[in-house]
């Protein structure tokens, strides 16, 4: 199953978030006007739906999604539009700390096996966040650049 089905999956088809998903999920620009009828509300930004899939749940990381004001082709004015812009991050952020979770072993974002704090095992109970700090998951530009110094200096 590819991570886009993965993601799809968790889902429940009969809501409005499912919906406005839909649409956005080909991650081109789509406009409020147009494009969303089938939902059946013109108040699309909100909870049930963009704002609703920027923010998640327990269950389904949440989105990354850019809004702006474009050209529409359909209507030919200038509305607001929203698109995906993917959410390859997250989804592999919410897998590794799923992982981790599970083993005690932490993760390594794009393969690199680096942590600026602790090692590759985490060493906390379970419920303590304390255990994520190093890991790359955890704070992306904290590690990023803990990264950089040590190859610059090659020093931690």
């Amino acid at each position: 199953m590819s991570a886009l089905a993965e993601y799809e999956a968790t889902f429940d088809t009969s809501t409005k978030v499912w919906m406005v998903f839909c649409v956005l999920r080909d991650g081109r620009w789509h406009c409020r006007q147009c494009e969303y009828a089938h939902v059946g509300s013109t108040q699309i930004a909100g909870g049930s739906g963009i704002q609703g899939l920027q923010r998640g749940t327990a269950s389904r990381p949440g989105l990354e999604i850019e809004s702006g004001d474009h050209l529409c082709v359909t209507c030919g004015q200038t509305t607001r539009q929203d698109r995906w812009q993917g959410n390859s991050h997250n989804l592999l952020k919410s897998r590794a700390c799923e992982r981790c979770y599970k083993t005690g072993n932490r993760g390594e974002p794009f393969g690199i096996r680096f942590y600026y704090a602790g090692d590759g095992k985490w060493a906390t109970a379970q419920d303590d966040p304390a255990g994520c700090v190093g890991c790359g998951w955890y704070d992306f530009d904290a590690w990023r650049s803990a990264l950089n110094r040590t190859l610059r200096t090659g020093t931690p």
